[in-house]
């Protein structure tokens, strides 16, 4: 029981710890990458990043996974959500990246944000008895901007060619 109560205090002050770090502005993982940073709706998008990595737990918890969730947000300021990519795996050395994500055709043009949170779910070393705890963190914004698609006009068609009144003269 004593152990139980030890893990979830420990598992309490580290989740405590990482939330006043993050809102303190510590050395957190830099701003997501948006690739291309310009585009036109019907383009796509990738979002990659680095440091979704799980805290580290010597022997109280085992199984631990991390993933990103990522939301494209605008136009700015306050916009709204205009495509989502949930449950992008965290690599071993806390790398991830989206793969492409369209920008829907009808989006307006202006300033957007990829906002990026990286997940962590930690299991118990005993299921029965210990609930799962998760927890994570808002990487900062990613700006990036959606361009105006501007359909070009055709030029005007030429004007029909006048008729000739005189009569042809031949020589020869």
């Amino acid at each position: 029981m004593n152990r139980i109560l030890f893990s979830v205090a420990l598992a309490a002050s580290i989740i405590v710890g990482a939330a006043a770090l993050g809102a303190a502005g510590g050395n957190g993982p830099p701003a997501p990458t948006v690739t291309p940073s310009e585009v036109f709706p019907g383009e796509a998008v990738t979002v990659s990043g680095e440091g979704c990595l799980p805290p580290i737990f010597e022997g109280s918890f085992n199984g631990e996974l991390a993933n990103v969730d990522v939301d494209l947000v605008g136009p700015q300021p306050g916009g709204d959500i205009i495509a989502s990519v949930t449950g992008i795996p965290a690599a071993g050395d806390g790398s991830w990246s989206t793969g492409p994500i369209t920008i829907p055709s009808d989006a307006a043009p202006g300033d957007y944000d990829a906002l990026a949170t990286c997940n962590f779910l930690l299991n118990g070393v005993e299921p029965a008895s210990f609930q799962q705890i998760q927890q994570g963190f808002q990487y900062p914004p990613a700006p990036f901007v959606v361009l105006e698609l501007v359909e070009e006009e055709e030029p005007p068609a030429a004007a029909p060619a006048e008729a000739v009144a005189e009569e042809p003269t031949f020589t020869g």
